[in-house]
């Protein structure tokens, strides 16, 4: 979490849509490994359509959501309906209702509709990871383990997470093969877009792109360390 910030000047809710304290830019989403986050925002995009229809409970834990005084709190209370069982698409389709009336009210405060954005990003993230299989949860765990000097570290939560049958060695190695296909796929969507001049209007764009594909090239690197890794615990077992 960020650090602390003033008490928020309004509070948003549901029905009456007023500002709340946002978080700042790099905390809008729980932490997840950029390999998995491509995962959780592949699977928001396929289910962004047809959401289904929010009823009164769904704007309520809304309103609770969305009353608190800080990220912090907010953050906190989206885990605690994740863990509870109460966080659904219903929550999101409610968040979606409610921006859509406060983009289309005349003269709105557009920080409003930024906030609610924020707090989409965080819901849709949080529902993705509700989502992820086991194999993937565990992966994307061991990729947020520092890679210098880590690989005892990974290799004993591999060797756990074996033990006790929460994930098989086969069923980590494909997700691990599934990410490496994502990743491939992506820095060849991107590198195509480099050569074709459409990756971006603008110099600033253009960058963005080459980082994009750096950071894929990395992550690569980080899942091949990774497969050595799980092989090597097979072995031993």
């Amino acid at each position: 979490c960020g650090a602390a910030r003033d008490p928020p000047p309004r509070r948003a809710r549901a029905r009456a849509v007023e500002e709340f304290a946002g978080p700042d830019a790099d905390e809008s989403t729980p932490q997840l490994s950029p390999e998995a986050a491509g995962v959780v925002s592949a699977q928001a995009e396929a289910s962004a359509a047809g959401l289904p229809t929010p009823g009164e409970a769904d704007f309520r834990l809304l309103n609770d959501i969305l009353e608190s005084q800080d990220w912090e709190t907010l953050q906190g209370k989206v885990r605690a309906a994740a863990v509870e069982g109460k966080l659904s698409e219903k929550t999101l389709a409610a968040l979606h209702q409610v921006h859509t009336q406060a983009m289309g009210r005349e003269g709105e405060d557009p920080r409003i509709a930024q906030s609610l954005q924020q707090v989409g990003q965080l819901l849709v993230a949080t529902l993705g990871q509700m989502q992820m299989p086991p194999a993937m949860q565990l992966i994307d765990q061991l990729l947020q383990i520092d890679p210098n000097g880590g690989e005892e570290e990974i290799a004993k939560n591999l060797q756990a997470a074996f033990d006790t049958e929460q994930v098989s060695s086969e069923e980590a190695m494909l997700a691990v093969d599934g990410l490496l296909e994502m990743m491939e796929a992506q820095e060849a969507d991107i590198n195509k877009a480099i050569q074709e001049g459409t990756a971006g209007e603008n110099r600033e764009e253009f960058e963005d792109m080459l980082n994009m594909v750096k950071a894929r090239q990395e992550a690569k690197i980080r899942l091949a360390g990774l497969k050595s890794i799980i092989k090597g615990v097979e072995a031993a077992a």
